[in-house]
């Protein structure tokens, strides 16, 4: 294990138990979307060098992978632009079950 790693485990071992395993469902997720864009990659890889590649259009790929992108992480970048106070108050909600979404 490396040592970032190492010490991340171990300040998350000091929190309150629903919030290790909430980061812990994070970290598998992760770990799981990871690996699965490896073997996706490995695949593609293959294709290629076999000859079955295509070209790609990057003026139309490129908006489409950024609008993409910013569906699936917006929650989280507008809690880090709204600062450090936005983003303890976001959690705040979400522990009292108050929000499941952050609307900005």
């Amino acid at each position: 294990m490396t040592k970032a790693l190492d010490l991340a485990i171990s300040k998350i071992a000091a929190l309150p138990e629903e919030v290790q395993d909430q980061i812990g469902r994070k970290l598998l997720l992760l770990v799981e979307t990871t690996s699965q864009l490896r073997d996706e990659i490995a695949v593609g890889i293959c294709e290629q060098d076999a000859g079955k590649g295509q070209e790609l259009d990057v003026d139309v790929i490129l908006p489409r992978v950024h609008n993409e992108y910013e569906k699936s992480y917006s929650t989280a970048s507008a809690l880090f632009t709204k600062g450090k106070g936005r983003f303890v108050e976001y959690l705040a909600f979400l522990r009292a079950g108050r929000v499941t979404r952050f609307s900005g």
